[in-house]
């Protein structure tokens, strides 16, 4: 599977932190879907605390409205608070079958995907968050 549009589902902490991650490895700009779309900017930056150097990342685009985000995506992250999980499953509308994956996978979500499992959707989790991430009031 060829993956050429990637949804993030929270543009909180992990949500920005991972949308800049795919941005700066693979140059594939990701769609945000989140509660707040006014609240963030297509283009902002991001600190490497490492290395200490500041990236520009840019977002495709940046929704409230979940059809308009996750057509014809191929991946898409779930990076939403554990009690928003079920409410987040409950608009997954997906036109074709995608990767879901859940960040950070624990929490009960193998309750509420049997619907996704059974349209053909392949659903993974990560352990644990990859890296930790604050917003900057100056950026949001």
């Amino acid at each position: 599977m060829e993956i050429k549009n990637i949804a993030v589902v929270g543009a909180g902490n992990i949500g920005l932190a991972l949308a800049n991650e795919i941005y700066q490895n693979i140059k594939i700009k990701v769609r945000l879907i989140t509660a707040h779309p006014h609240k963030i900017q297509t283009c902002f930056s991001a600190l490497d605390t490492n290395s200490g150097k500041l990236m520009s990342s840019e977002v495709d685009f940046i929704t409230n409205d979940y059809a308009k985000g996750l057509s014809d995506v191929e991946l898409v992250f779930i990076t939403v608070p554990s009690f928003l999980i079920e409410s987040v499953i409950n608009k997954l509308v997906l036109k074709k079958p995608a990767v879901i994956c859940f960040v950070p996978g624990l929490g009960g979500k193998e309750f509420y995907v049997n619907n996704l499992l059974q349209a053909g959707n392949t659903i993974c989790g990560f352990d644990r968050t990859p890296f930790v991430s604050r917003i900057s009031d100056s950026e949001v």
